[in-house]
């Protein structure tokens, strides 16, 4: 089964306006031909956006964070993402990210491609109606 990563910007894009990419996994998901990922950093930065001072926009994350399995950092995962900081191929909380998609050999579905384009072996997964193995 394809494991997908969910980065930061596509809940960013489902709280603004709506993510085709969310609702695509989402569907995806439900007939299981997809195993869908958040490492818990993401859900510290959705929490630190200022639209979560709003009810609604929690109970609406809350809902769609329920299918995603969590990845938690562990120091495996903290060495791999300092390496990618020190190698220059990628910054912060994206390091994280970054690790954790190449920890379980997942893709990684994000709106910032360019933010990762210099991490090697990363595999991105784009938005598709028909194959759930894209990259």
């Amino acid at each position: 089964m394809v494991k997908i990563v969910v980065d930061t910007s596509i809940f960013i894009e489902e709280i603004r306006k709506g993510s085709l990419e969310l609702a695509e996994l989402a569907e995806l998901a439900s007939r299981e031909e997809v195993d869908l990922y958040i490492p818990v950093i993401i859900i510290t930065e959705l929490w630190a956006g200022r639209s979560m001072n709003k009810a609604k926009v929690r109970a609406l994350v809350e809902k769609k964070l329920g299918p995603f399995k969590r990845i938690e950092v562990n120091e495996k995962i903290a060495r791999a993402s300092g390496e990618l900081i020190r190698k220059e191929q990628v910054k912060g909380i994206d390091a994280i990210v970054a690790a954790c998609c190449l920890e379980k050999r997942a893709r990684l579905a994000t709106l910032n491609t360019k933010h990762f384009e210099k991490v090697k072996g990363l595999k991105l997964w784009k938005r598709s109606i028909t194959d759930p193995e894209r990259c």
